[in-house]
């Protein structure tokens, strides 16, 4: 239980998990939760290449995990892996930037979490999961998003489960979402968000195999994307138990090849497996991991 407005971690290459790799087996948090929570936020990171891995935490009244992209810290290669963020007021992580510095936070990965309010409600809508600021090479993977939304009566809609927004005009961005379930949030993955100032500097950005619960949409004048072999409806008697969450297909189910990757992924969250400890590779920076070579595989 914390009892400090927030933990700032200064310390480059710092590795922060629980021993055994059970995330629910250790809890970071404050003693409360909602628009007035006594922690302000868990984490703040301000140095380089940090690993955070199989934990819970949260319980705050601003953010999960904050990653200062602003001078003087200009953080990169921040990994956050298997752990489960819940009940955060504001952004779950956020990837906060400086007006005047065109790059924030850079060179980072996201993969194998859980983003959750417990009741399936936000507290009020300024809400959302991923929140980046000038980002330039992130990975966001195989993360469960879940009940970001405004409470019904109030005003607004939250924010988006995954967002990447504020343009980084010297540098391509080189933003990776794929193979994330979001559901019943009231905004899926937004890249940008208002004007061009508010937009991507694209590079070799993607959106890929993910499953949202909203319909794709163009807005604010937004140039088209290149949008291709999206499955928009399938019927609840393909899945073993489309109620409970479970998307496994259904013995005997026929169904287009793109359930194909659907069903495999479900079968990996469902039954809890993640990435074993040995694949988190070294600890130091991540470039190589993250390097457009690696980062932007083919789709096969």
């Amino acid at each position: 239980m914390l009892d400090e407005p927030a933990l700032d971690v200064q310390c480059p290459g710092l590795v922060i998990r629980s021993a055994g790799g059970n995330r629910d087996a250790v809890v970071v948090r404050g003693p409360d939760e909602g628009l007035r929570a006594t922690t302000r936020s868990v984490f703040v990171f301000s140095a380089n290449d940090i690993v955070i891995a199989d934990l819970t935490l949260g319980y705050c009244r601003h953010h999960g995990i904050q990653v200062r992209g602003e001078p003087p810290f200009d953080v990169s290669g921040l990994r956050v892996h298997n752990c489960r963020l819940v009940n955060c007021n504001q952004q779950f992580i956020k990837g906060s930037s400086n007006e005047t510095d065109p790059v924030g936070a850079t060179d980072g990965c996201i993969e194998h979490c859980l983003f959750e309010f417990t009741s399936g409600w936000a507290y009020q809508f300024y809400t959302g999961g991923i929140d980046i600021h000038k980002g330039v090479n992130w990975a966001v993977r195989d993360n469960l998003l879940r009940g970001i939304r405004t409470p019904t009566g109030k005003d607004g809609i939250s924010e988006h489960a995954i967002h990447f927004w504020k343009r980084c005009p010297t540098r391509p961005q080189n933003i990776a979402v794929e193979r994330n379930w979001i559901i019943n949030c009231d905004r899926g993955i937004g890249f940008g968000l208002g004007a061009a100032a508010g937009g991507l500097q694209g590079g070799r950005s993607f959106i890929r195999n993910n499953l949202v619960n909203r319909p794709i949409q163009r807005r604010d004048d937004a140039p088209p994307a290149r949008s291709s072999n999206n499955l928009e409806r399938i019927e609840s008697p393909c899945f073993r138990a489309l109620s409970a969450g479970d998307l496994r297909l259904a013995q005997g189910a026929s169904q287009p090849s793109t359930l194909d990757w659907l069903s495999r992924v479900s079968a990996t969250m469902w039954t809890g497996t993640c990435v074993p400890r040995e694949r988190l590779g070294t600890l130091g920076r991540m470039n190589a991991t993250l390097s457009p070579s690696l980062l932007h595989q083919p789709k096969t």
